[in-house]
């Protein structure tokens, strides 16, 4: 399930490779993705906030929620979201995804506001209830500076965040330093247990 994404974004196909994430099964079925968000605009599968999905116990096994908690407001209902995204996870599943850090805020509509941030120990502790939870920081000090050159401005933006994309995923994003404090972010991969 591709949540906070509806078709309105495109595929993100390239994406979930960059994860790991397979798109074909074992047999070489093509996994099919359901894609969720909470507005309709942009006209996803299903239509539900991260704390109240209608979907069954186990449903999927995989979760791909990029950018998505740090949209979820009030901040009291990220635990519940995040309970509510282990729910939905098949025994063996894994939830992969990506919350910004030390990253331009989106100019979203009021009720899709930026509103969290965590460090390397707040995202550890967000997904204590995951089994095997793997927390990688993305970019570094050049792929930070890189960003708030981003924003300067659309022409510079044109140049810059394509080298500030490559600088964040290639670059650092094998480096070891998971606690880095000048991180754009933290990707994270987490299993549920069988």
């Amino acid at each position: 399930m591709d949540m906070g994404s509806g078709a309105a974004f495109g595929d993100k196909a390239n994406q979930l490779v960059e994860y790991g994430v397979p798109l074909t099964t074992s047999n070489g079925t093509k996994v099919e993705r359901v894609m969720m968000d909470v507005r309709a605009e942009a006209r996803p599968d299903v239509v539900a906030p991260a704390h109240d999905m209608p979907f069954e116990d186990g449903e999927f096994g995989v979760v791909f929620a990029e950018s998505v908690l740090q949209h979820i407001a009030p901040m009291e209902m990220v635990p519940a979201a995040v309970n509510e995204i282990r729910r939905v996870i098949a025994p063996g599943g894994v939830l992969v995804g990506w919350n910004a850090y030390c990253f331009h805020t989106t100019s979203a509509p009021h009720e899709f506001l930026d509103v969290n941030r965590w460090t390397y120990d707040g995202m550890q502790n967000l997904l204590r209830d995951f089994d095997n939870l793997t927390i990688e920081a993305c970019g570094g000090p050049l792929s930070v500076g890189l960003d708030a050159l981003s924003v300067l401005g659309r022409r510079m933006r044109r140049w810059v965040e394509p080298l500030e994309t490559r600088a964040r995923y290639r670059i650092f994003a094998n480096r070891n330093h998971e606690r880095f404090v000048n991180s754009t972010g933290f990707r994270f991969i987490a299993s549920k247990g069988e």
